[in-house]
């Protein structure tokens, strides 16, 4: 009944996960069982109707109680690797089920632990708040939140003009331009410093403009 629960992390010395364990956690929207699970009891996720995906990390558990999954969110999908034993497709036990080739691409990995179908494309805006999940996943952000505000913003200083932003998602490049028209866009005179400890990169330009603008763009 832990309804503002939205994640959870189980580590890998986890062998067996109780009944009615997760029961009604209506924020859960992934979860991933570790490799060592070989139990999950009676109704360990029953009533967690915002549950998209299960991805398990090691074979089928040999136990596995009635209503594990029941009254999940509609389209409620088990994701298993195909190099595991025990699973079946297009079912497992009862659910529908999908086999995965692994490793995973790390798109692939965040879709999942955020609800998401493994294969969504990236340029999708699912809840239509302006924010792609490309830009979601190169910023590091939960694309379960209304991301309007939490966008990165240019700082205007006293002598120069500047923008944080998350830099290091995998597979991701980062690029900051400077225009003072908004049409011709460049990166000459725009200055990147290292990533900080909580792997944010600052852009700065000069203020040397009546108009100036700064644009991040991720691919």
């Amino acid at each position: 009944g832990c309804t503002g629960l939205t994640s959870v992390t189980l580590p890998a010395s986890v062998t067996s996960i109780g009944q009615y364990a997760f029961a009604s956690c209506t924020g859960l929207t992934s979860v991933s069982i570790p490799v060592n699970v070989t139990s999950i009891g009676y109704a360990a996720f029953v009533g967690c109707t915002g549950l998209k995906s299960a991805i398990f990390q090691g074979n089928a558990p040999l136990g596995f109680g009635d209503s594990v999954f029941a009254n999940t969110a509609p389209g409620f999908t088990v994701y298993y690797f195909t190099n595991r034993t025990g699973f079946t497709s297009p079912t497992w036990r009862g659910y529908p089920s999908i086999g995965l080739t692994a490793p995973l691409p790390p798109t692939a990995s965040w879709l999942l632990a955020h609800g998401l179908p493994y294969d969504t494309s990236l340029q999708q805006d699912p809840d239509g708040d302006g924010v792609s999940l490309l830009m979601a996943y190169a910023l590091n952000l939960d694309p379960r939140q209304n991301l309007q505000g939490l966008l990165p913003a240019p700082v205007l200083g006293n002598d120069s003009l500047s923008i944080r932003y998350y830099a290091a998602t995998p597979g991701i490049t980062y690029r900051v331009e400077t225009s003072r028209d908004l049409s011709q866009w460049t990166t000459t005179g725009v200055t990147l410093s290292a990533l900080d400890a909580e792997n944010q990169r600052t852009a700065s330009v000069p203020r040397d403009a009546a108009g100036q603008f700064l644009r991040l763009v991720v691919q």
